[in-house]
């Protein structure tokens, strides 16, 4: 694009070469060629089984949504893309009319952001014991630092918003481990699990 190894050529607006395209997604004045982009492979853009694949709606130029015309300022007050969402994520608070300042103030290019899944295998129960009258149940497969939140009921059919969360710890090297303190009790009732990994 610069045969000429020229270290003075205006990329946003020259004259002098006229052969060469603005190559700025944004800056301060105008919305032109948009050269981001992310490659994916068929495998994961199709999903593969077993593994990475692209999360279908998510590929976007973040800033804009179409609401910005080409040669328009994402910084216009028409750019509806972030519609003010970002205001109400705290702990930290930026209104959108000032992440399109920074986006224009700061890059001549708006980031393209897409969301990908990554496989794991699903938790599973390894191992169940008892030590005295405790139960200990070891989860195999959870993801290392993973939260693992353990709900229980004496009703399975409760709806699981009404379950109790009796421990919230991280998991380790893939596995968790939980132990119900004084669980195995004849004149108890009976008592249900749930394992929440986050």
């Amino acid at each position: 694009m610069n045969p000429g190894d020229n270290q003075g050529i205006n990329w946003g607006g020259s004259t002098a070469a006229t052969n060469l395209l603005a190559t700025e997604t944004e800056h301060s004045y105008e919305l032109e060629y948009r050269d981001d982009l992310q490659v994916m492979t068929t495998n994961v853009y199709y999903g593969a089984p077993g593994g990475l694949s692209f999360v279908p709606g998510t590929y976007h130029a973040f800033g804009n949504n179409g609401t910005t015309p080409y040669r328009g300022s994402v910084n216009g007050s028409g750019n509806t893309a972030l519609a003010n969402r970002l205001e109400t994520n705290g702990p930290v608070f930026i209104s959108a009319a000032q992440l399109y300042l920074d986006l224009t103030n700061a890059s001549d290019h708006l980031p393209v952001v897409a969301d990908y899944a990554l496989p794991m295998p699903a938790p599973r129960a390894a191992r169940m014991s008892l030590a005295g009258s405790n139960l200990v149940i070891t989860l195999a497969n959870c993801a290392t630092n993973s939260l693992v939140t353990v709900l229980m009921s004496t009703n399975v059919a409760t709806p699981l918003a009404s379950w109790s969360a009796v421990a919230t710890s991280a998991a380790i090297g893939g596995l968790f481990v939980f132990t119900a303190t004084n669980a195995v009790d004849p004149a108890l009732p009976g008592g249900f699990f749930i394992f929440q990994e986050q």
